[in-house]
């Protein structure tokens, strides 16, 4: 996925009850999310090398932003 972030009418939605499973692929209006996600430690070993939910940012040491 590669798209421009969003520069105007932008509006923060607060409601909690939200179904994100119920938007469409290719809906007229898009989302970014921010949650909060348990993560259970019994799966840390086997995902070690794919990880589920990705952070674009620059790691430790490093000047260049990647997806850690």
């Amino acid at each position: 996925m590669l798209s421009a972030l969003p520069h105007k009418n932008v509006e923060w939605f607060n409601d909690l009850t939200i179904d994100i499973t119920q938007i469409k692929d290719y809906a007229e209006y898009g989302y970014i999310f921010e949650v909060d996600v348990i993560y259970p430690k019994q799966l840390h070993d086997n995902h070690n090398d794919f990880p589920f939910l990705p952070d674009n940012k620059c790691p430790p040491n490093s000047k260049f932003t990647t997806e850690i």
